[in-house]
């Protein structure tokens, strides 16, 4: 039987199609109907992904679905793009990080990307959870907190010199032409999230400081608001998690929490968790 998951977040999707001889991966756009409505733009199948497959199973994960209205449109839309499936299954993206990180034990989990959340996850459904309100609250621990300090740092004078003359480099010092990248764009939680990237080849101590003041953020607004015992360890799902995973364990240390797991991507746990579930 031919299945495909479908990974959603803000900056990229995953696509997983697989049946018991074959198996391919590809990546297109991201996409959130919360911030990118179906009516301005809807799904985009990859490049290279042959749509003349018989799909009977459809299971798609992703950030922004929040509302039966979403679940409707999303299912809508796959209907259009798969009029030979059989199963379609809508689910968050917090559900995707649950079942690809808890091995069907609670936890606490989280998601560090473009955005960010967490929730303590039973095994089977989430338990409690910190409402995601996206990211023009900014919420810390998201590539798009992380990116809007590097360029406040630039900014307001606080980047060591070494690095302002790579971040001139990489992006310019006009800030007209910096904000007009970020304004002028489709994307601009996207956008900001990407100049976290810039911290990959910093110095240690001003990357280790952005990322302490960030995460140290996210463990009192996400975390301790779940669970302040300790009693879980903590696991993660997402590029910011997965690239900055030793400052990132370091700080979970500092507020007496434990780091269990951290994957870059969930798809192939999620592959593994239908497979073990099939019908």
């Amino acid at each position: 039987m031919n299945k495909l998951i479908i990974e959603s977040g803000a900056s990229k999707s995953d696509w997983l199609f697989f049946n018991n001889q074959e198996e391919l991966l590809l990546q297109s756009e991201g996409y959130n109907p919360c911030s990118d409505p179906i009516q301005n733009k809807g799904l985009i199948i990859p490049e290279g992904f042959n749509n003349t497959h018989d799909i009977q199973d459809i299971y798609f994960y992703g950030a922004g679905v929040n509302s039966s209205k979403i679940v409707q449109e999303l299912t809508e839309e796959l209907k259009q793009l798969f009029p030979n499936q059989k199963r379609i299954e809508i689910y968050d993206d917090m559900i995707a990080c649950g079942r690809a990180l808890s091995d069907g034990r609670i936890s606490v989990i989280s998601i560090l990307g473009t955005g960010c959340n967490s929730a303590l996850f039973d095994g089977e459904k989430i338990v409690k959870t910190v409402p995601s309100l996206g990211y023009l609250f900014n919420e810390s621990g998201s590539g798009f907190s992380i990116g809007a300090e590097v360029i406040k740092s630039f900014f307001y004078g606080y980047m060591p010199e070494s690095d302002r003359e790579k971040f001139i480099k990489a992006y310019g010092d006009d800030l007209g032409q910096v904000l007009g990248l970020i304004y002028q764009s489709d994307k601009p939680n996207s956008t900001i999230s990407k100049f976290a990237e810039f911290l990959i080849d910093t110095k240690p101590e001003y990357k280790d400081y952005i990322l302490e003041k960030i995460f140290s953020s996210f463990i009192e607004e996400k975390v301790k608001r779940i669970q302040r015992d300790n009693n879980f360890k903590l696991n993660f799902v997402g590029s910011i998690a997965y690239h900055y995973q030793d400052v990132l364990s370091m700080v979970c240390r500092m507020h007496g929490y434990e780091v269990d797991k951290i994957l870059k991507s969930p798809i192939t746990e999620l592959k593994n968790y239908h497979l073990k579930h099939a019908e």
